[in-house]
């Protein structure tokens, strides 16, 4: 933290300025362009209006993988680290499962993943700079929507056997229906054999 008015120019150029912590000083023409790349870092994520807890931030930061459940609203808030200031931090994605086509993020820095169908989903996410141009190593992550429980194949199985045995119950009551109408008139014809 500098002190604003604790500044100097010596004649050889050198300039001291006064911080909190004490005196520094440095030539202006040992300065170097920095020549570190800005990169994406995923601060945030929020579920269903809730904030998931900085740990669970951390791990996906570092597995980069993130699981919802269907029809679970996740929007994921990126900061930038760069040296660069504060203007570089607009974003732009792209889901591979959807094509090749760059979105801009909303509100600079947030991601909207809002009614995703169920299944797998590679995501690519890039810093961009001020002309829209992306300047930064694209930060990937896999995103996965758990199917409901009706679209699951172990309830599809279920729910189809299940319809088979109804199926079949009614097949064979309507069956012994059949046979037992058929019988008793089969009787009444030869009980009337029987008197004649």
């Amino acid at each position: 933290e500098f002190n604003m008015l604790s500044k100097f120019r010596d004649i050889e150029g050198e300039i001291f300025m006064g911080t909190i912590s004490g005196l520094i000083s440095f030539k202006p023409e040992n300065i170097t362009e920095n020549t570190l790349q800005p990169k994406v870092y995923l601060s945030r994520i929020r579920k269903s209006g809730i904030y998931l807890n900085d740990s669970l931030t951390a791990v996906i930061n570092r597995d980069k993988v993130i699981s919802t459940k269907y029809n679970e609203d996740v929007f994921m808030e990126f900061s930038p680290l760069t040296f660069y200031g504060n203007s570089q931090t607009s974003l732009r994605y792209k889901i591979r499962e959807k094509g090749d086509e760059w979105t801009e993020g909303e509100s600079g820095g947030l991601l909207p993943l809002v009614k995703t169908e169920p299944g797998s989903y590679t995501i690519d996410i890039q810093l961009m700079n001020e002309s829209g141009m992306g300047n930064s190593p694209i930060w990937t992550f896999n995103f996965i929507v758990e199917p409901p429980v009706w679209m699951t194949l172990g309830f599809r199985l279920t729910a189809s056997a299940l319809l088979l045995l109804i199926g079949l119950f009614t097949v064979r009551g309507y069956t012994r229906i059949r046979l037992e109408r058929q019988k008793s008139q089969f009787l009444r014809e030869q009980a009337v054999e029987q008197e004649r």
